[in-house]
């Protein structure tokens, strides 16, 4: 029983062998070289390539999408793009030029420039809103300025009315335009401590007139540094 069941066993592996070394060419799996079913691929894949180029070479459509290729690299000609109220030519040059740059399709281009368009009148009405508080900001902040000084204990109420003149003498002489126009353009007209500063020169002023008028130091005249700093020339 043993014999025979080895024999038959011999048999089917035998069989198995001759199976697989037919596949094979007569080599395992490791040692086959597939020469001959390399050669068989190589000739195939050169008559498809064969094909292929015959194919190319006779179709009129790759032909034409080769010209329509070389045609995409010609320039394109834009003319005058369509801009929005209050958007000028100048204002949007810098997309115009990278849109011609790379030769952009027309219908692009537009959305573009569309764009960079929107982008500025943004960036214009951020700028004007961010104005308008600022100057809103000033006008509340001066306003408040001058209701303390005229409530000033010092210097307001019925005060302020022989203040201001002698205020307005000591800016005309002091104060150039520019800085004038500073003070009116921050609110610091309405200040109490510029009040009270200009005040101080306007005084300094009429008193050493008075003194000049009496013939104190006559023949001489102060200076700005020696009206408003007189204990420094002193020291």
């Amino acid at each position: 029983m043993t014999d025979t069941a080895a024999q038959t066993n011999t048999g089917a592996g035998e069989g198995d062998t001759a199976t697989a070394n037919e596949a094979t060419g007569g080599n395992t799996l490791i040692t086959s070289e597939g020469s001959e079913g390399e050669v068989s691929g190589n000739e195939a894949t050169t008559a498809t390539t064969t094909e292929a180029a015959a194919t190319a070479e006779g179709d009129p459509g790759n032909s034409e999408s080769a010209e329509g290729d070389a045609g995409k690299n010609e320039p394109i000609e834009y003319g005058d793009f369509s801009l929005p109220e209050g958007i000028e030519a100048d204002d949007v040059s810098g997309m115009v030029s990278l849109i011609k740059e790379n030769n952009v399709p027309k219908e692009i281009a537009q959305k573009l420039v569309d764009y960079e368009a929107n982008l500025i009148q943004e960036t214009r009405k951020n700028a004007e809103d961010r104005k308008a508080q600022f100057e809103e900001k000033i006008a509340k902040r001066s306003e408040e300025w001058y209701q303390e000084t005229v409530n000033d204990k010092d210097i307001g109420g019925d005060k302020l009315k022989e203040i201001l003149p002698v205020v307005n003498r000591a800016r005309l002489q002091f104060a150039d335009k520019d800085f004038s126009a500073w003070l009116d353009k921050t609110g610091y007209g309405n200040n109490k401590m510029f009040v009270k500063f200009f005040h101080n020169i306007g005084k300094a002023i009429s008193e050493d007139s008075f003194h000049l008028s009496r013939g104190e130091g006559a023949g001489s005249k102060k200076s700005a540094a020696e009206v408003l700093y007189p204990s420094a020339q002193n020291g």
